[in-house]
């Protein structure tokens, strides 16, 4: 369930709905909508909006989670750094989805998707737990699998999700000089399947790969890859498009 609900926000809430990194047919985008709404990030339109929003004034005002925005002093970097990790989910402001998600509210069945959010939420909750039960038949199982791999899960998803708004713009390396404080945090590449490469990705924020060598384990792009492989996906979109910033030499 960590592998479903984190491919459903990196490769397709992130990768596919806001920065359209290739083209998809109905079934894989529904299934990456609903893998991505299983996360309980939020709807589909609103995540696509905040998301776009956060591109646009990164790490400036208006910048739904940056950590940046708090003041100096150590005081003031731990409440940013809170902010970005988990106080936004609180406070942030919904960006107007006329505005950033204008494209997605003229698709129909992208709309239904998006009013299938509940749904999507309780999905992700029954399915480990009726696995558990096909496993094992019995209660304790039952809700051992809504447990783990449902509550603590979401929890756990959650978290690595925001360690992209708070660790991946605080510490880390950049590889280019690009105008808001994002960095690579090669530690989390592995458990949010390349999202970490976050330096990468404002560098080259259309392309379907977040990595750019050979040890940048992106987990994200290899499913995109092996997709293309079978005909479930094209048009896929590399970093030799629009470069947002110079390589630090």
């Amino acid at each position: 369930m960590w592998f479903v609900t984190a491919l459903g926000v990196t490769v397709g809430l992130h990768r596919y709905f806001t920065h359209k990194s290739f083209s998809a047919g109905p079934a894989v985008e529904t299934f990456l909508a609903v893998a991505g709404m299983m996360a309980v990030v939020g709807p589909l339109v609103s995540w696509v909006g905040i998301h776009r929003r956060h591109h646009e004034v990164s790490d400036q005002e208006g910048d739904p989670h940056s950590p940046h925005l708090h003041g100096e002093g150590f005081r003031n970097q731990l409440r940013g750094f809170y902010h970005a990790q988990f106080g936004w989910l609180c406070e942030h402001d919904c960006p107007n989805p006329n505005h950033y998600a204008k494209d997605w509210l003229k698709n129909p069945r992208v709309m239904k998707l998006n009013r299938w959010y509940m749904l999507a939420v309780l999905l992700g909750l029954l399915l480990p737990a009726v696995a558990a039960l096909l496993f094992d038949f019995s209660l304790q199982s039952m809700v051992r699998g809504l447990f783990w791999a449902g509550i603590v899960r979401i929890a756990l998803v959650h978290h690595l999700v925001s360690s992209i708004n708070s660790v991946c713009h605080l510490f880390g390396s950049r590889r280019f000089d690009t105008p808001e404080h994002s960095t690579n945090f090669a530690l989390l590449a592995l458990p949010t399947l390349g999202e970490s490469w976050h330096n990468n990705h404002h560098a080259f924020q259309t392309s379907a790969t977040f990595s750019h060598r050979w040890f940048e384990f992106d987990g994200g792009y290899l499913c995109i890859r092996l997709a293309e492989r079978l005909g479930l996906v094209w048009n896929v979109r590399g970093p030799r498009g629009r470069n947002l910033a110079k390589e630090i030499e």
